[in-house]
């Protein structure tokens, strides 16, 4: 427990100790959490998320694991791409939108036609902005 408030749990002490006596909310500046693993990684103050696949100990931290480490805390069974996002579907499935001029008006779903003055089925010709 926390020595100054004695009720929240005690994360952090001085790195040389290795005793935590603070919570997060009472620590003094300079403390460190001395009771969770950190990033391998020098001065990197984050949790540890990835590791050796056949360890499966979390080491590093996502901005320094090696490419060969995987996030060992999820069941995923590879690592994200480099940019940590979902690819991007493959360019056959990036179907552009065409310009709203080339679209035939009989594409267009009767609510779309009526909204714009025509009637379902037929098209907007001979119309003009006025009706």
């Amino acid at each position: 427990m926390c020595v100054r408030c004695g009720t929240r749990r005690a994360y952090y002490g001085n790195k040389g100790e290795g005793v935590a006596r603070f919570c997060g909310r009472h620590r003094l500046e300079g403390m460190q959490d001395v009771v969770n693993r950190m990033c391998g990684e020098e001065g990197c103050g984050k949790r540890p998320v990835f590791g050796d696949a056949t360890t499966r100990r979390a080491e590093f931290c996502r901005a320094h694991a090696p490419s060969s480490h995987i996030n060992v805390n999820t069941h995923q069974t590879h690592r994200p791409s480099p940019s940590h996002r979902s690819p991007s579907p493959p360019p056959e499935h990036n179907h552009p939108t065409p310009p709203y001029d080339e679209i035939e008006q009989s594409d267009h779903p009767s609510h779309v036609q009526r909204a714009f003055g025509g009637e379902a089925g037929k098209g907007l010709e001979g119309r003009t902005a006025a009706g």
